[in-house]
């Protein structure tokens, strides 16, 4: 029986995301990194990884922009090596004819803009907003207007911006996080696409994020620390929290694409499509979301390779044992 969902993976085409210092040692391995004058991607790898993808059985691919393209309304942004937007609009139509569907990502937390530059200093501005709604639009129009925009807004907290990888540090809250979270939310859907976001905000404002997200808006709760999903199976008290926001959001009623990764464990995402198979009924749950967190170097071909027969080995249980949701 066809499953109708997305299987897909993350895949980072711009790097400038995590924070604004070089790391020189997660650069070196290809691991995520601090910022470059340059657009850190080898194309050779990426092909490598996208026919995997097509054979493999994965359908979706969500691409990280960042600074890996020059925007039309803001070419202030790129780096060097930065593709042009009709470069990558044309790698977009390839992919999609190898039967891939692309979803983009353009992450508007505060920890994960570095890409933004400048103007990742200036947060809630007037400038600022008139920027991400250009970027949005630019976006949009180079994907082919999708069905999906993955907006980001996941760990938006001091602890995520540590001494020795910031030189800036910054995070809003409170009536701020939702009022800038809210005109994001409206500018995608203005577009005729629906928002995306991580859900990592609801574990520790539980009440609040359920009373005020909309339920337009596509979650995908993330969970990488072990096996184990249910929360009743961990001891840390944030474990319980991470692994509980997938029901608490089913409860609620909200559209889900669960998301696992091979960061921590590597057969993590296994046992996230099988919770998704037996706890969120097929109107709601949208697909799975596989993530490495590792850059598309030479130095790390191999590792999102396993991770993507990772996702096929885990399709094929899923169709083999059905929807019990």
């Amino acid at each position: 029986m066809k499953d109708d969902l997305s299987w897909a993976l993350l895949v980072h085409f711009g790097t400038h995301m995590w924070y604004d210092m070089p790391w020189p040692e997660r650069e070196r391995t290809g691991t995520y990194g601090g910022i470059h004058d340059h657009h850190f991607f080898d194309y050779g790898v990426w092909c490598d990884w996208t026919n995997a993808m097509v054979k493999g059985g994965v359908n979706t691919i969500v691409v990280d922009v960042g600074e890996g393209v020059i925007y039309p309304s803001h070419p202030e942004l790129a780096v060097r090596g930065s593709w042009c937007a009709d470069r990558l609009h044309e790698e977009v139509a390839r992919l999609k004819k190898m039967g891939l569907e692309v979803i983009p990502k353009l992450n508007f937390s505060t920890t994960h803009d570095a890409w933004l530059g400048e103007y990742g200093h200036m947060i809630s501005t007037p400038t600022y907003y008139q920027v991400r709604d250009d970027v949005i639009g630019d976006v949009v129009s180079i994907f082919g207007k999708p069905r999906w925009f993955h907006l980001g807004m996941d760990e938006e907290t001091a602890w995520h911006q540590p001494p020795g990888k910031q030189n800036y540090c910054c995070l809003r809250q409170g009536e701020l996080w939702w009022h800038d979270l809210f005109l994001l939310l409206r500018r995608v859907e203005a577009l005729g696409v629906r928002p995306w976001v991580w859900s990592d905000y609801i574990w520790h404002h539980k009440d609040e994020f359920l009373a005020r997200m909309p339920k337009t808006t596509l979650q995908s709760n993330w969970y990488y620390g072990s096996d184990k999903i249910d929360p009743a199976l961990h001891t840390h008290e944030n474990s319980k929290l991470y692994t509980g926001a997938f029901q608490w959001l089913e409860d609620a009623g909200y559209d889900q694409v669960p998301c696992g990764s091979t960061w921590e464990k590597a057969e993590n995402f296994p046992a996230i499509v099988e919770w998704g198979r037996t706890h969120v009924p097929r109107e709601r749950l949208k697909g799975f979301l596989q993530t490495t967190w590792q850059l598309t170097v030479p130095q790390q071909r191999a590792n999102v390779l396993k991770a993507i027969d990772i996702i096929r080995r885990a399709r094929e249980e899923f169709n083999r044992r059905g929807w019990r949701a």
